[in-house]
């Protein structure tokens, strides 16, 4: 579960960066 949310946040950190 620990790595699914770790992928989760970083799939959402990534559109958010690549939105900027």
């Amino acid at each position: 579960m620990h790595i699914f949310w770790r992928m989760t946040k970083g799939q959402q950190l990534a559109v958010f960066y690549s939105r900027i």
